[in-house]
């Protein structure tokens, strides 16, 4: 994260393609979480780049995707890992085929956390859920 004249921009030293920009460093943050989102979907879809990235030696700040995006990806990774073709996988959920690639695999589709959470355990998996502690902004916007 840099300070220049009239914005900070955020770089992602791990996701060379992520870049974003704020007016103050708090939008700048915000702002994040919205590029790393997009930017781990569509590296997750590129079968030529490793995923997840490898981590990175740190940065003047850490940004983490939102809970939906983190939990999704989670189940991607899962599955991924498992080998299971989709069609198998589906058979174990008790879906068809159709919905588990459309709506379940698909990053672009918005999956209820209940069904994450059930495609988790299908490939003997436990979906958790952590609560850490928030940025500076966050905090302070939290107590006003």
């Amino acid at each position: 994260m840099t300070q220049h004249p009239d914005c900070w921009i955020v770089q992602f030293i791990d996701i060379p393609p992520a870049i974003t920009a704020g007016q103050t460093r708090e939008e700048a943050l915000l702002n994040a979480e919205d590029c790393l989102d997009v930017a781990l979907l569509c590296l997750f879809d590129d079968e030529d780049q490793p995923f997840p990235p490898p981590p990175s030696p740190g940065g003047d700040a850490r940004v983490s995707p939102t809970a939906p995006i983190a939990a999704k990806l989670a189940l991607m990774i899962a599955w991924r890992d498992s080998g299971l073709s989709k069609s198998a996988f589906a058979r174990r959920l008790g879906k068809s085929e159709s919905e588990v690639r459309n709506r379940i695999l698909n990053p672009k589709h918005k999956t209820a956390l209940a069904t994450l959470d059930a495609a988790a355990r299908a490939l003997g998996k436990r979906l958790t859920i952590d609560i850490v502690p928030g940025t500076a902004a966050e905090v302070r916007d939290a107590a006003e």
